[in-house]
């Protein structure tokens, strides 16, 4: 993961992250296993499970890019020799039965359907100069699939300001074992009380039998609208395990004060432009403020506006509102969710489109931060008033303004998107979430627990159901 000096805030090394103290051959951090499972789970349509292949399925992959190699060039393809070339890859990427193929299987390997990546990719894993790939460098390559993918799937939750990451769950994944009955295993652990409720417990028949009938979940489904604790929580405890973790990783992402000193070096707006960000935001807000003089003290207010008489008042409605109002607008602008794509599989037509939507949505937000910063220059270099004293009530409004705008935000996040007693949402992940609950976001961490907890048992029975086929069709042929 990127972490140049511009992403990592002040206090980097006490942020919260969603990567443990591993990391991979070029430096990188792993991110934790729980967490790329949630990323994937709700980020990915066509999940099936897994969030990255073993070393068995790895080496599996070399040898199916070496067979469609082979069948396209006939005499004239290379040996198998479990050493990839360029060309073969061009002939795997460009193979339109195969590309389907891919586009069907995990995101993580979308980018071997796409040349101009593989292109770009292929010199930086060829470390031998031996222009092709050996099984040690193709594993780096399809390691770096699933970490872009990760990454992207991050930018993603960032952008659709997610508050369900999994951190710290108490269910924990085999890391390197993926066969049949270890996945299924992993699916009903992190599926946790919903898990329970359809009846499923690890390590159980009915989980471990692929002969078991499937289990229904439609009726089982989450209630719409839930007033208690959490169905996650232990013994006395009010808060479920990694309710506190997630809101802590949630405000450091999205709270105008903690993100300037903890933001994660992966999301789309770095400390840097947080920062400039706050200071164009003062700077608009002393518009308001300079009202402060007639409206407040010397009781020249509109009479249609009597309210803002009221010092408690006037800072509420004139400075914080507004100034959350600007900083929002802001951090949309910076973010610009339409410009979000994955470069592993997104042809240069659509990496153009999104620079362009980038690109344009961050000009506009520079203007508004350039602008910012010479109102807030103005007002202290050219209002009438030129002492400390006389200024100092206007820097006060401004503020102490600021503060409350930041106690509202991280009131909003306790008190609505992580409410432990209230939750309001759809909690079915094959429906989108266009209700008012959702929209409100009112208890949105546990109903995007439930949500991933009922993917969880939906790809589970989905596995079941492709296995038993299979084997239908294996008896068939005998």
């Amino acid at each position: 993961m990127s972490e140049a000096w511009y992403k990592k805030g002040p206090c980097f090394c006490c942020a919260p992250t969603l990567c443990t103290n591993e990391k991979h051959s070029d430096g990188s951090r792993l991110f934790q296993k729980s967490c790329a499972l949630v990323l994937v789970a709700l980020g990915d349509d066509d999940w099936w499970g897994r969030y990255l292949l073993d070393k068995e399925e790895t080496a599996v992959l070399l040898k199916e890019v070496e067979e469609v190699s082979k069948k396209k060039r006939g005499m004239f393809a290379n040996r198998d020799d479990n050493h990839i070339t360029l060309v073969e890859l061009r002939d795997f990427a460009t193979d339109e039965e195969n590309k389907e193929k891919i586009l069907k299987h995990s995101s993580a390997l979308h980018g071997l359907a796409r040349v101009e990546f593989i292109e770009q990719v292929f010199s930086e894993y060829d470390t031998d100069g031996s222009h092709g790939l050996d099984s040690d460098e193709w594993e780096q390559l399809v390691d770096k699939l699933a970490r872009m993918n990760l990454e992207f799937l991050l930018g993603l939750a960032f952008v659709n300001f997610r508050a369900f990451f999994g951190r710290y769950q108490t269910w924990d994944l085999h890391p390197e074992d993926f066969d049949w009955d270890v996945i299924q295993q992993d699916l009903i652990k992190a599926a946790g009380s919903f898990g329970r409720n359809c009846g499923l417990e690890a390590g159980s028949a009915a989980a471990d039998e692929s002969s078991q009938p499937l289990v229904q979940i439609d009726d089982k489904l989450p209630k719409f609208f839930q007033v208690g604790f959490d169905p996650d929580c232990e013994g006395w405890n009010p808060f479920p395990p990694g309710w506190w973790k997630d809101f802590h990783y949630y405000s450091a992402n999205n709270h105008p004060l903690h993100g300037i000193l903890m933001c994660s070096p992966v999301h789309p707006l770095s400390w840097v432009e947080r920062f400039w960000m706050e200071i164009a935001t003062i700077g608009f807000t002393t518009l308001t403020g300079v009202l402060q003089d007639r409206w407040v003290l010397h009781n020249k207010y509109p009479k249609q506006l009597a309210f803002l008489h009221n010092p408690f008042m006037f800072s509420l409605v004139l400075v914080t509102i507004p100034g959350m109002m600007i900083w929002w607008t802001l951090f949309l602008l910076f973010t610009c969710k339409s410009g979000h794509i994955n470069k592993a599989s997104s042809t240069p037509a659509e990496e153009r489109s999104a620079w362009k939507k980038r690109t344009s949505a961050a000009t506009v937000g520079y203007i508004l931060c350039i602008l910012g910063l010479m109102m807030l220059l103005w007002f202290c270099t050219y209002f009438h008033y030129t002492t400390i004293n006389a200024m100092w009530p206007y820097y006060r409004l401004v503020i102490v303004g600021r503060i409350k705008s930041y106690i509202i935000c991280s009131g909003l996040a306790l008190f609505l998107y992580f409410n432990p007693v209230i939750a309001w949402g759809t909690t079915d992940p094959e429906k989108p979430q266009l209700g008012l609950g959702d929209l409100v976001g009112l208890g949105q961490w546990r109903i995007e627990k439930q949500r991933f907890q009922v993917r969880c048992i939906s790809v589970a029975n989905k596995r079941k159901t492709r296995r038993h086929t299979d084997r239908g069709l294996e008896a068939f042929d005998e």
